[in-house]
């Protein structure tokens, strides 16, 4: 899928809810499983509007990870802004705090269809480099999304994933549209499975006017087994 494939899928999302979007918004909070132990807490919250070109959809994010072991206890805290519309990634800014270390990471699109990464790292550094856009097919929050309205069974997009910001090649298969139960609310599910070289697992992918959101995902990566789980939902106007 190229980037012109990428902008055609946003835009029949965008006309699919054109005569109906209004203020759309879900607010989400999974807890964070790692080998069978709570570590965590995400929070987030999607917000859908139109505009005069189309739609945009804005997500914000805050995560919490405490980890005791033998070697001492980690913290991580996280917060995130992302702003999609009917080309993809408009813009992104995320604040972290590592242990005692602070960084922040921008991403804009400037008007040579360039993607600019910049911002401050651990090491108290400044950091800034650019790509073009074409070189990525989606950024991670929104790959899932632009997987399932493509209507294929499986597909290779290459992903700008914001957990670490480098392009990954993610191959997604379709397993099949199931229905899940939230808080006594039903709602279309489609299940499918990821892979890269170093992550794997599968998502269970809810479709509406805020776009595409996780409600539960299940994986394995360098750490070990995870899983991200759906605790509390409340929502306005999303179907």
């Amino acid at each position: 899928m190229d980037s012109l494939t990428n902008a055609t899928a946003e835009k029949k999302l965008s006309a699919k809810y054109a005569n109906d979007l209004d203020d759309a918004w879900i607010k989400a909070t999974y807890k964070i499983v790692s080998e069978k132990e709570v570590i965590g807490k995400l929070s987030s919250e999607r917000k859908a509007f139109l505009t005069d070109k189309g739609f945009e959809v804005i997500v914000t994010g805050s995560m919490h990870i405490t980890i005791d072991s033998f070697w001492g206890k980690y913290n991580f805290l996280s917060n995130e802004e992302i702003v999609i519309n009917e080309n993809g990634l408009k813009r992104y800014q995320g604040a972290f705090q590592e242990d005692a270390n602070e960084s922040n990471v921008s991403i804009e699109l400037n008007n040579n269809n360039e993607i600019r990464i910049y911002g401050l790292g651990n090491d108290k550094e400044r950091f800034e480099y650019k790509f073009k856009r074409e070189e990525f097919d989606a950024i991670s929050e929104n790959a899932p999304w632009i997987f399932v309205s493509s209507g294929a069974t499986e597909k290779r997009l290459k992903v700008l994933d914001l957990d670490d910001f480098e392009i990954k090649e993610v191959i997604y298969r379709y397993q099949k549209k199931d229905n899940i139960d939230i808080n006594g609310a039903i709602f279309d599910c489609h299940r499918i499975t990821f892979s890269t070289p170093v992550k794997r697992g599968d998502q269970c992918i809810v479709v509406d006017k805020t776009g595409a959101w996780i409600a539960n995902e299940n994986g394995t990566d360098a750490d070990g087994d995870y899983s991200i789980v759906l605790t509390e939902l409340t929502h306005s106007k999303i179907r």
